[in-house]
Parts: C-alpha cells; sequence; structure tokens
C-alpha cells in the first residue's frame, strides 16, 4: 500500500493524486484535511487530518527557517502528524508520496518510511525544501528536465523523475468536436 498525503491549499495537489493514484495499479489511501472526492475515488481509503492553519496565533510557525508550517502549541498540527503517525502504525505503507509539506515528510521519514516528494517550480533553495528533497528517496517533477532544469535540484538528480505534465484528463477519450469554425483559445 502507498499512502499519498496531499495538501490542502487549492485543488491541484487533490487532482494531481487522483489522476496519480488512479495509474498506479496498487491500494493507494489518500491523507489529506480536504474531504475525500466525491463520485469514482481512485483511493482504496481516505484519513481525514486535522487543518493545521486555524489556531489565532501561529507562534514560530517556521521554527526560525528550518521548517515551512510548524506552529508551537498548535492543537490542529499536532491531531494531523498523529493521525499520520497512527496509520503508518497501524499500515505500514510501503511508501508515501508527500505532495506537498516538509514537515510530513520529515516526520514520515523519522518514522522509517520511504517517502516520495513532489517538486514544484519556483524558487526551492531555502533550507526546508532543501531538506525535504535531501531525506527524499525520490523527487517527483512534473515537467520536463528540457523545460526547466532548476539549480536547485541539481544536488538531487539522482533521485529526480521528471515526469511531464500530469492532467485529470490523460487518458480519457478526446471529445467529437462538432462541425463548424474552429473555437480559438488563449494559453498564458
Amino acid at each position: 500500500m502507498i499512502g499519498y498525503y496531499i495538501h490542502h491549499q487549492g485543488s491541484g495537489h487533490r487532482t494531481r493524486a487522483a489522476s496519480i493514484a488512479a495509474e498506479l495499479g496498487q491500494a493507494v489511501v489518500g491523507l489529506s484535511s480536504l474531504p475525500p472526492p466525491g463520485g469514482a475515488s481512485p483511493y482504496d481509503d481516505w484519513v481525514p487530518l486535522a487543518r493545521d492553519d486555524t489556531a489565532a496565533d501561529a507562534e514560530d510557525p517556521t521554527a526560525r527557517g528550518a521548517l515551512h508550517w510548524a506552529p508551537r502549541g498548535d492543537a490542529g498540527l499536532r491531531d494531523r502528524m498523529s493521525a499520520i503517525a497512527a496509520w503508518v502504525d497501524r499500515h505500514h505503507p510501503a511508501a508515501v508520496v508527500v505532495d506537498v509539506s516538509v514537515e510530513v515528510a520529515v516526520m514520515l521519514r523519522l518514522l522509517g518510511v520511504p517517502v516520495v516528494v513532489v517538486a514544484m517550480p519556483g524558487d526551492r533553495a531555502d533550507p526546508a525544501h532543501q531538506l525535504a528533497y535531501r531525506l527524499a528517496d525520490a523527487v517527483l517533477a512534473f515537467w520536463t528536465q528540457d523545460v526547466y532544469d532548476p539549480p536547485w535540484l541539481a544536488t538531487h538528480r539522482d533521485r529526480t523523475h521528471y515526469l511531464g505534465a500530469c492532467s485529470r484528463f490523460d487518458g480519457r477519450p478526446r471529445p467529437i468536436r462538432a462541425s463548424g469554425p474552429r473555437p480559438t483559445g488563449v494559453l498564458l
């Protein structure tokens, strides 16, 4: 079984996770504070996690720059990490994909679980991102290396897999277009 930690900001992480889970060919368990997907789900199970961003006052959330979000004394963060650790203890996953949380990746690695970290474009040279990439067993980059080869990923190249784009439309049949003038679209 593979765990898949899905960050709760926006819907892109959840969409990508569902696309990947549908293609893995083995049991995948979603772990997130997002609600489970409705309808046909690619997940064999879903572990609901507490939100870690609802406290009125976040005290030292970066642990003096070492992490991205680990506010001291936050009940949601404590409950989230406890739920993940309890799930690992019960199910002994073969690996967990982390999309995306440095803190979850670090905790899973400290529990002895193989960790696959999803890289994101942009400047990720900060100490927290570099910690996650350094401890990862594999790094997934959802772009091609010839399109984007960031210097901050160079030291992790032996474990980085450039996969190209991933879309929720992958594998679906192309719709039949009605005859008539071709529609115009703009891609930014």
